[in-house]
């Protein structure tokens, strides 16, 4: 099949007397478009069906790049509709669009916000997926930001000193805390605060690298209140298999996702949950994870709020959810030199 049996050409005339040229689909055409948009929707709704995860399908559709990419070609297909007449596949294509433009709307940052809030009640909470870890410069970056909460992600356990603020934390102003990401791992969760941090649960993740994947929650204290944070990092995404390795490794986040949020849900009090969850903010796993939840990235960033890869951010995969506090403000993005992640810092107010 050529294009030429796709599109027939034909003359007209204008009341004027000038020729005019006009361009139709052929009958297979219109099938093709029409089949077109019939996979349109099924991307568009598969990722909302109810306790239903078709993996396969959804490692793909629910990434926010791939949505984007729909919404655009389901314009044109709602432009070609009204343009032929053709009411029906015009009423399904328009049905698909408001969604795609309203998960758009809800998902995205846009302009910023700032908070009118007293500094007393401001909390700085800062992630981060380091990838190479210098004390001196993250400590100084601490001090000059005055962050009261940091999760530093894919820290060599032989990077972090045992004295990482001294001998005497209470005097230099933070305390650190590190998790290992699973038995044995050379990397783990570095957690920073003003306060103590205290270990309350450790939970246990399937994993497809690991033997189990730890994700760690712990209480410390901010401007007075015991609050918990949740720090995590989801299973990288692996395409060591191909296929088979990217659609497994999206499984695997989400049963990961499932646990945290399960634990999240159970505890009292403030509760932030921060970390790399290697997902966009469509996909099911970060959805899973923000019921109950409020997004500081998507209510204070702005467009687009891409945290990764920090040499073209494209991608928003690090987050700060947060319940218990008034509001956030003020998100920051800002590049370091020696991670593929963007340092990502948030005003959270009590």
């Amino acid at each position: 099949m050529n294009v030429g049996s796709l599109i027939h050409r034909s003359k007209s005339r204008r009341p004027g007397g000038r020729r005019t040229r006009r361009f139709t689909l052929s009958a297979a055409a219109q099938r093709l478009l029409n089949l077109c948009l019939i996979f349109t929707g099924l991307f568009t709704f598969v990722i909302y069906i109810p306790f239903f995860p078709v993996a396969f399908l959804e490692w793909f559709a629910g990434n926010q790049l791939f949505r984007v990419f729909l919404l655009l070609f389901d314009v044109m297909l709602v432009l070609h509709y009204t343009a032929g007449g053709r009411w029906r596949w015009f009423a399904a294509a328009l049905i698909i669009l408001l969604v795609l433009f309203t998960e758009a709307v809800c998902y995205t940052p846009m302009i910023g916000s700032t908070f009118n809030g007293n500094s007393a009640d401001r909390v700085k909470v800062l992630t981060f997926n380091v990838r190479f870890f210098f004390p001196g410069y993250f400590q100084n970056t601490l001090k000059w930001n005055d962050v009261d909460l940091a999760c530093f992600e894919e820290v060599k356990k032989k990077d972090v000193p045992s004295n990482l603020f001294g001998n005497d934390s209470e005097k230099n102003g933070y305390y650190a805390w590190f998790g290992e990401i699973a038995p044995g791992a050379e990397d783990g969760l570095l957690i920073i605060s003003k306060k103590p941090i205290e270990l309350t649960e450790r939970i246990r993740c399937p994993s497809l690298r690991d033997e189990e994947r730890f994700i760690y929650i712990v209480k410390t204290r901010m401007r007075g209140r015991l609050v918990n944070v949740v720090g995590l990092h989801l299973e990288p995404v692996s395409l060591k298999e191909g296929l088979r390795g990217a659609v497994s490794s999206w499984a695997m986040r989400l049963k990961q996702a499932r646990l945290t949020a399960a634990a999240a849900r159970r505890l009292e009090g403030p509760v932030i949950i921060v970390g790399d969850f290697n997902s966009t903010p469509t996909d099911r796993v970060v959805r899973t994870l923000k019921r109950g939840f409020r997004d500081a990235g998507r209510e204070a960033g702005k467009f687009p709020g891409s945290t990764w890869h920090q040499d073209a951010p494209v991608l928003r995969i690090d987050y700060i959810l947060y319940r218990g506090f008034k509001a956030a403000s003020d998100v920051r993005l800002f590049r370091y030199g020696h991670s593929d992640h963007m340092f990502y810092m948030v005003d959270l107010y009590q």
